[in-house]
């Protein structure tokens, strides 16, 4: 089970470098690749019950609170905007943030 698990997470490790490549030049294609980083961990959490208590482990983070906190903030002012749409995609960024976060933290 080892080697599954390593080459699981050499892909996560290759996807969040391509996804730091990538975000520069299209915040589209950051968004895809983003989006296929969080389907793929979610799927090998699901699958692999070492992986998921590895990931569950890993994310007793010093900032995983404070993040989460702001990321409540920025919910709760959601309910405040005049705009919608535009504190939608704040709340994108900052979701982002925190899961950036969260997958490099555990990974490196």
């Amino acid at each position: 089970m080892e080697f599954y698990r390593s080459r699981h997470y050499q892909a996560l490790l290759t996807g969040l470098s391509v996804f730091g490549f990538v975000l520069p030049l299209s915040k589209s294609a950051g968004s895809v690749m983003m989006g296929l980083i969080y389907v793929y961990a979610v799927i090998m959490m699901v699958r692999y019950e070492d992986f998921r208590s590895d990931i569950v482990r890993s994310v007793n983070q010093p900032l995983t609170v404070p993040i989460g906190i702001y990321i409540l903030v920025v919910l709760l002012g959601l309910f405040f905007t005049q705009q919608f749409a535009e504190g939608i995609n704040e709340v994108k960024q900052i979701v982002n943030l925190l899961l950036v976060y969260l997958m490099a933290s555990t990974l490196i």
